[in-house]
């Protein structure tokens, strides 16, 4: 299940703004989720919430109906907007009905009965057609959550008519929204470099799956072997045809060869391209290169703050002998050129050693754990326990 806070992620709030936006233009609507969302009756109940919520703030008249799921769907749509007509009234003289003019009327599949949820393809179809020479004002507007199969009948999919607009649950989810999603529900205490870490694997281990997200918050220790075991048991079954990927285009619905693969959540936008969840590709080099990317993208820039200290600390320490230390150094930095951390350990090393040991011994794990990232390798959380201990010493300097 998604919380609630989700919906208020730029990404996410962007698709609920774009189907409001089109509901005020009087245009019918459905959200088109993924199986695997659609499942999740609180998630879509949520989203019908925020929906009904965000129509109503932009002073449009909307609610939520939960036709009688004992009835067909047309009945029981009937029903629940004309309490005082007979229940035989056909679609085109339902929908410009005194009693809907102007309103905007949630319908999800959540609420509707196998057989309605079977039926709904062909009354958005049938919608489509009886709305075409009546006014948005002259006649009820629908917004539908459903799946892709609630739009398969319609001519061109995706866009099919200018009186229906169908909104993808694709490329939705950006690093920042995961990011931000991720920094909410974590510990408001965990601001250290390993919890920074840990929260920037999450992200790239869960990309747009905001569940998966949340609960590798709740439930992982910081273990990579623990990690991997808990995204091989989210991800039971991997994905088919992944080659096909390469020739994917990236456009407003899933390509439909790779539809049953976004179906089932294995498959979305993320940077950019059309990609697979982390998830199903769980082979050991895949494995190493996600956790380096993430750790990269943290350690980094955190490494080159503590380079800058260690050189000032070390030119302190060092005096006057600091210009004939650079002077060794097999290769000879230029005018302006920055001192990387090896060579900045090799002159700890050599004109410091025991003398001081705690600076000594800063430098060389600042040069191991850097080393390590050059080459592509992933450290552990144990590394970065003993890299912070070590850098310590950086602090106390004036």
């Amino acid at each position: 299940m998604l919380s609630e806070a989700v919906w208020g992620l730029p990404g996410p709030s962007s698709f609920v703004d774009a189907i409001t936006a089109d509901a005020a233009r009087g245009l019918h609507t459905v959200a088109v989720l993924p199986r695997r969302m659609l499942v999740s009756p609180d998630t879509v109940n949520e989203l019908a919430g925020v929906l009904t919520t965000a129509m109503i703030q932009r002073d449009l008249i909307c609610e939520r109906v939960f036709p009688d799921c004992q009835q067909p769907l047309l009945p029981a749509l009937g029903q629940q907007l004309c309490f005082s007509t007979a229940l035989s009234l056909p679609l085109q003289d339902l929908i410009r009905h005194p009693d809907v003019h102007g309103r905007v009327i949630v319908v999800s599949v959540s609420d509707l009965a196998p057989d309605q949820v079977g039926a709904l393809p062909d009354l958005v179809r049938r919608l489509v057609e009886v709305s075409r020479p009546l006014a948005p004002s002259d006649r009820v507007t629908f917004a539908f959550i459903a799946g892709r199969e609630a739009v398969a009948a319609l001519e061109g999919g995706a866009t099919a008519d200018v009186w229906l607009a169908s909104h993808w649950w694709w490329n939705r989810v950006t690093r920042w929204d995961s990011g931000a999603h991720v920094a909410r529900v974590s510990p408001a205490s965990h601001h250290s470099l390993p919890a920074e870490v840990r929260a920037e694997v999450i992200v790239e281990v869960a990309r747009w799956d905001l569940e998966l997200a949340e609960h590798l918050v709740r439930t992982w220790n910081g273990e990579d072997a623990e990690l991997q075991r808990h995204v091989k048991e989210w991800w039971s079954s991997g994905i088919f045809g992944v080659e096909e990927l390469k020739s994917a285009r990236v456009g407003v619905s899933p390509p439909a060869h790779l539809a049953g693969s976004w179906d089932a959540g294995h498959i979305d936008v993320w940077h950019g391209d059309i990609c697979v969840a982390a998830g199903c590709l769980l082979t050991e080099p895949d494995w190493e290169q996600l956790l380096w990317r993430a750790q990269a993208r943290v350690l980094l820039p955190w490494i080159d703050l503590r380079r800058a200290e260690l050189h000032g600390a070390l030119v302190q320490r060092l005096g006057p002998r600091w210009r004939a230390a650079v002077e060794m150094l097999d290769e000879q930095p230029g005018v302006g050129d920055v001192l990387e951390v090896g060579q900045l350990a090799h002159i700890a090393r050599v004109r410091l050693g025991g003398a001081d040991p705690l600076l000594t011994g800063c430098a060389n794990e600042l040069a191991r754990v850097r080393n390590e990232m050059a080459h592509l390798r992933p450290v552990t959380f144990d590394d970065l326990e003993r890299l912070l201990r070590s850098c310590r010493v950086l602090q106390r300097r004036p």
